[in-house]
Formats: C-alpha cells, structure tokens, sequence
C-alpha cells in the first residue's frame, strides 16, 4: 500500500477519501497521521466543558443551514460543495503538539477545497498568544489559510483579534468572534424577521441550541464590565490631570468603549431580532479616538437599525458624565415651522400612547434640538417647552434632534456601573421613543384637473 507510506503534508486539494484513509490505522503505519472526531450535537461530556460547547457550536452549524450560512460569510468559507465537522484535531507527525478544538473542511467534487481550524475558549479563559501562534504555524504546515478564535472576550471587528501583534503570514485569515456574538446569530434566526429559518425541525434545533448558550453553566458570558483603565482615565479626566496618547491607559479605555458599542449592538440585536449595525472602526480610529479624548474628553459611536427612521448617535461626554442618545426626525417639508411642530408633537404623543408608564419615565430626560436653515438650536428643548414655543420668525425647521440626555453621575467611571446604566439607558430610548417614530413622506403626485385634461 504505496499511498499509506507517504506523509500527510497538506489538507487543500487532498483528496476527501485520503483525509479518511489518514484517519485509519493500518499495519504499515502505526499510528493516524489525523486524528479527529466528529461534532455531536449531544456529546457526552457534561455542561460547560470546553469541549462540548465546541461539538454543539459546530454541529449546530452542520444541522442549520441558515446559522451555517451566516458565519460562512463572515470567515469567506465557501457555502457549496459539502461540509464536514469535527473536534479535537490533531496531527501526530507535526512537530506542534497542539490539540485544535475544531475543523471544518469543505468538499467539491471528491477533493478538499477549504479548510478552517476553531480554538474555543470559555467561562473567564482567554486566548494565548503562544498556543495560536502554534495553531498559525500547524495551519501553515498543512496548507490552511484559515483560523477562527471564539471566546468571552470583545473584539470591535472579527478581523481583529483579542491578542496583540500576533505573528502571521500575509496571506492567512485570523477571525476572532465572542460567544455572545455567536448567540446572538443564533437568536435573531428565531425571530420572525427576513432571516428565519425555513425548515421547521432546523427550528427546534436552533432553539435547543440557544437554550444550552442561554444557561448559566455552559461558559458563555457577555460583556459585562468595562476595562480597570476606563475608571483611572475617567479620574485623571476629571482631577485635570495630563494624559498623553501613548499612555497604555487611555489605549485601553478607548479599546474598551468600541468593545462595549459592539456588544451594546448584540444586546440591541437580541431585543429586536435583527442584525444592528454599530460604528464602522477603520485602520486609524483608535488613534483618532484616542485623539479626540484627550482634546475634547469625549467619545462617540452610533447604532444602525433596519426600518428605523434614524441611526441612534451615542455622546459620551467625561467631564459631565453625561451620555446623550440622539435621533434626527424629517418633519413635512411643505409646511411652516407651526405644522413641523405640531407633526413632532403628534409623532411624540403617539410615543406616550404606546408606552405610557415607560415613556413619563424617561420624558424628563427627553429633549429636542431644532434645526433651522443654515443653522441650529443653541438651545435644547424640554418636551414641556417645546409645546409652548413660537418658532414663526426663526428660519424654515429643515429637522428636529430627539435625544435623551442621561447623567450618569458615578456610575460614568464605574467598570460594571457604565455598562449596565448604558444598556438599559438605550433600551428605554428605543423602547419608549425610537421605535414610534417615523419621518415625513412625501406623498405621490397627484393628477391636476383630470377632467379638464379629457374633457
């Protein structure tokens, strides 16, 4: 047996009968050059082993096409040809000892097309430079471009890993996602929205599946608290003490508030069973952040909502501890300002007929900013002003800001206090405001003087 001698040096374009044959133990090889096993969905491992959370991630991705499909997308995984799941790889030739928690190999026409390793991290564990730097080098080694990372820990973009100046190839892909994004995956497919699940018993999959990340034991957890430097900064800010851009410290706040916008936009996702986009981070906005902290002791992010009527601005102000929620509201453009006004207040009063308790709970915390043409309000209006004042001799009202001004007081410094007040603060906002809300249309044209045209 001439193939059984050779050593296994790649997985791309090896054929999918020879990966099983490298499964094998035969007389002439005495051990597997691959060993593996495959993804259960009920592995026999208890709740909350690493391992388990593995094995049911991966096989949830094998029985439901639509979770496979969402996260094929992100990691470039090719959605044709044949997938197949396995846990525990390991290569016993490789001078890497490592076991890799997860492989997934796509097959097109009897041969390996793509590859991807899992490293699986849970409860308080985190992700080690030297262990995925041996992941990295056993990718290499065996012709895999492709590794994905999963863990409690918050990333502001999947392209950027928890770990800094990992070494890698130029060409290789390192993905990082935390588990409270791959729930949140999980979760919007439930909802009755344009990206439910099809087949009926996928469902009962899925939902099986999001009640084992849902319980307490099984090693997921969300973003919880902001990094320790975030309250150093918020003390130095307020104390007027000098901070540089290349203090570590502020590096790490600022990291911190991307992480916390990320996971403010899983946590608004999961509420509102669609996907909410947050702030697009680029290459150079960690130092424009970090930039626009020390010179103005403010930061700022945003959130987009399908179908809303406006994304959601988020202003963190440093030295008020103040954080201000906003929206911009189009009121009819063929009226006078007393007929954009009254739109914005029938808009608002539909806001309280909805909500009641919860809206005469934030009202006071509720204001509006008009703007005119070629200018705007230096003066924020409360929802009681705004009902009593004349605006017939300013410029034409071109849009009104909604927004919600929340101070924070010591919970803006607090690690798990900024976190919890923030999250809450938006729910209301939305809940209460935002999501009865809706812009001016313009109405279709209309024929004029239809008969005369045929008479």
């Amino acid at each position: 047996m001439i193939f059984l001698m050779k050593k296994l040096k790649k997985l791309i374009g090896l054929k999918k009968t020879d990966f099983d044959l490298y499964m094998k133990e035969h007389e002439d090889i005495l051990k597997k050059q691959i060993r593996v096993r495959p993804a259960r969905l009920i592995p026999m491992l208890k709740i909350g082993d690493e391992m388990a959370l593995t094995s049911i991630f991966l096989s949830s991705l094998k029985l439901v096409k639509e979770f496979r499909y969402n996260l094929f997308k992100e990691i470039k995984f090719p959605k044709g040809g044949k997938s197949f799941y396995y846990t525990e790889l390991e290569f016993p030739d490789s001078k890497f000892k490592n076991k890799i928690d997860g492989l997934i190999i796509n097959v097109s026409g009897g041969i390996i097309k793509d590859a991807v390793f899992f490293e699986m991290k849970s409860g308080i564990k985190v992700l080690e430079k030297d262990q995925i730097e041996d992941y990295i080098n056993i990718a290499k080694e065996f012709g895999v471009k492709k590794l994905v990372t999963i863990s409690n820990q918050f990333v502001s973009d999947p392209k950027k890993s928890p770990i800094e100046k990992i070494k890698k190839p130029n060409n290789f892909e390192l993905y990082h996602f935390s588990w409270t994004y791959i729930q949140t995956l999980a979760q919007i497919l439930l909802f009755d929205n344009d990206e439910n699940i099809e087949d009926e018993d996928q469902v009962n999959i899925m939902q099986e599946v999001v009640s084992y990340f849902e319980h307490p034991k099984s090693g997921l957890s969300g973003y919880s608290k902001m990094h320790e430097d975030w309250k150093k900064v918020c003390e130095k800010i307020q104390k007027n003490q000098k901070i540089t851009k290349s203090d570590q410290e502020i590096k790490n706040a600022v990291i911190s508030w991307h992480q916390e916008e990320k996971d403010l936009a899983l946590l608004m996702s999961r509420n509102l069973g669609a996907a909410i986009k947050s702030s697009v981070r680029k290459s150079g906005s960690l130092e424009d952040d970090i930039k626009k902290l020390i010179d103005n002791q403010i930061l700022n992010g945003y959130l987009i909502i399908k179908d809303a009527f406006s994304k959601i601005e988020i202003d963190l102000d440093f030295n008020k501890k103040a954080v201000t929620l906003s929206a911009v509201l189009i009121p009819p453009t063929d009226k006078k300002n007393t007929g954009k006004v009254s739109y914005l207040l029938k808009q608002l009063d539909k806001c309280k007929r909805n909500e009641g308790v919860l809206y005469d709970e934030v009202s006071n915390e509720i204001y509006i900013k008009p703007y005119f043409k070629g200018t705007r309000s230096q003066h924020n209006f409360s929802l009681m002003e705004i009902r009593n004042v004349d605006f017939k001799n300013h410029n034409d009202i071109q849009k009104f800001e909604i927004l919600m001004i929340k101070n924070f007081k010591n919970n803006f410094s607090s690690t798990k206090g900024f976190v919890k007040e923030l999250e809450e603060s938006t729910l209301k906002y939305y809940e209460s405001i935002i999501q009865h809300l809706s812009n001016w249309k313009k109405p279709p044209p209309k024929v004029d003087n239809f008969n005369n045209i045929h008479s």
